[in-house]
């Protein structure tokens, strides 16, 4: 396979729809802009299931890459005056991990094992930004919403009140759901349709335009897809893409193995993504300890520490750089 400049003819389509192509050249992209190495996309791509015809097939798709004095570009005066805007999670320790927040508009994967604190992290950003007039979205698509409410309560966060306030809506879409409308919409187009992700499973009520949107979990609308890695990718990706569109801060939360080697079950949605937090639950002779690490963040110097966390009831999980050497 050629991993520098790529076939300049194409051939036949080795695609079943020009839509899987799509898919794929989002991913790319998304890859290239993420700092990713051609290697590394390549590989990445055979182990998710592609064919190696179709990733030769995509790369030739791609426009030729200038060289640097080429593709150079004179930024507009009053573009560079623009301060770059980031977000803050609330989470002390959290922030002072990220350094300045994770950049505003940008997707991160929240991953860990099963007791980790994923969605009790999730939960208390959510809580911080409705707290600062910021409106949350948070999609469940596995827990009901009294129930994620009721987690919130123990903590004292009073999500009632902050969807009163019209801040914070709670909602759960049925993964399933997703998954048949994907299937049938592709079939229907025969692979000709540009899916409308904000159609599928109502994931944005109307009149709602959150700043933040926080997916729990991506693992559960993979499991709703079954073997249909193809339909499934083509979701994932789009999906990434009109969240992007819409400017909103996206964190997805992902199930992985306690000491995870991937941070997610198909390894796609950590390439799309522009960070991964990794939220670990480790078992030390008898007990487990919580620990926390920023893997990666797109466009920030974060520290790059397996730093202490704890859950504590009533507060919220607290995260302790100053123990760290």
């Amino acid at each position: 396979m050629k991993k520098e400049g790529y076939p300049k003819k194409k051939g036949k389509m080795p695609f079943a729809s020009q839509e899987y192509l799509d898919s794929m050249l989002v991913y790319i992209r998304a890859a290239k802009n993420n700092g990713y190495k051609t290697e590394q996309i390549i590989e990445a791509l055979n182990n998710a299931g592609w064919k190696e015809e179709q990733v030769d097939y995509a790369f030739a798709c791609l426009p030729a890459e200038k060289a640097p004095e080429e593709a150079a570009v004179k930024k507009n005066p009053v573009e560079a005056k623009k301060e770059t805007k980031y977000a803050l999670t609330g989470v002390k320790g959290l922030d002072a991990l990220l350094g300045k927040g994770i950049l505003a508009g940008t997707s991160v994967i929240i991953a860990g094992g099963p007791g980790s604190g994923k969605t009790i992290l999730c939960l208390q950003i959510a809580n911080n930004a409705a707290n600062k007039n910021e409106n949350v979205l948070y999609v469940s698509l596995e827990e009901h919403p009294d129930r994620l409410k009721s987690h919130m309560a123990d903590f004292g966060w009073d999500a009632n009140t902050l969807e009163k306030r019209g801040k914070l809506e709670i909602i759960r879409v049925d993964p399933f759901h997703i998954s048949r409308q994907v299937e049938g919409l592709l079939a229907k187009a025969k692979g000709e349709l540009i899916m409308n992700v904000a159609d599928l499973g109502n994931l944005v009520p109307k009149e709602f335009r959150p700043v933040w949107v926080i997916i729990d979990s991506i693992t559960a609308l993979e499991s709703a897809f079954k073997d249909d890695d193809d339909n499934y990718r083509v979701y994932i990706e789009q999906m990434f893409r009109y969240f992007e569109k819409l400017g909103v801060n996206l964190l997805l939360i992902s199930e992985t193995e306690n000491v995870p080697k991937k941070y997610s079950k198909k390894g796609v949605e950590e390439f799309l993504a522009d960070g991964v937090i990794v939220l670990y639950h480790l078992k030390i002779k008898n007990i487990r300890e919580r620990a926390i690490e920023v893997l990666k963040m797109r466009g920030i110097n974060h520290k790059n520490q397996i730093v202490a966390m704890q859950i504590i009831l009533g507060k919220g999980i607290e995260i302790y750089l100053k123990f760290q050497s």
